[in-house]
């Protein structure tokens, strides 16, 4: 079982208080940090989905890598933008969203392998290729626990063969779950 649910924050209540009682402690605190409304509820909404799906506050530690641990299922977390993304399974995974925009080829230079670069410059649509194995690049580095220590560059995401990569496209975003099982992809309101 792999699900994964995706809510657009921008059709929460402003008003982060109310959901106080249904985030970690760390993540509410972290969240009244930010200036910036939207910024504010990316922050606690993919908490929120796993609240939702849990039926109470999630109680986890976080490692020294960032990867979140201590809850009944395995679980990871991603947002960009106005997207909040929660992936839950029986076993490891990573998730990553992105919002598509220009592309820095310096960026991609840098963090890419040369196969994926190769992919890149020969894409008919470079933003998509780009955001695309980015996401890929990131689930997968999150499902082995590594966050972002090794670098980007090391991870060659066209030559892994023990893991699946599943891209969902929504609205301007590319998500990627990086499982060994295929997720289910399930667009979640507050309110559900």
């Amino acid at each position: 079982m792999t699900k994964v649910f995706i809510a657009d924050v921008t059709k929460f209540n402003t008003d982060i208080s109310l959901y106080k009682d249904c985030v970690s402690k760390y993540r509410y605190e972290k969240a009244s940090g930010y200036r910036n409304t939207e910024n504010k509820l990316t922050e606690i909404g993919a908490e929120l989905l796993l609240f939702k799906y849990l039926g109470r506050v999630p109680e986890y530690k976080i490692d020294e890598y960032g990867k979140p641990y201590g809850e009944e299922v395995e679980f990871n977390f991603s947002h960009s933008g106005k997207i909040a993304v929660c992936g839950i399974s029986n076993s490891p995974l990573g998730v990553d969203v992105e919002k598509i925009r220009d592309v820095n080829f310096d960026v991609a230079k840098r963090n890419f392998s040369k196969k994926e670069y190769e992919k890149l410059l020969s894409s008919q649509n470079p933003e998509e290729t780009f955001f695309e194995l980015w996401v890929k690049k990131e689930s997968y580095a999150k499902a082995l626990g590594i966050g972002l220590r090794s670098k980007l560059s090391d991870i060659d995401t066209e030559s892994v063969t023990d893991w699946q990569f599943y891209i969902y496209d929504i609205d301007g975003y590319k998500i990627c779950v990086c499982s060994k099982e295929e997720p289910e992809f399930i667009i979640k309101n507050l309110g559900d």
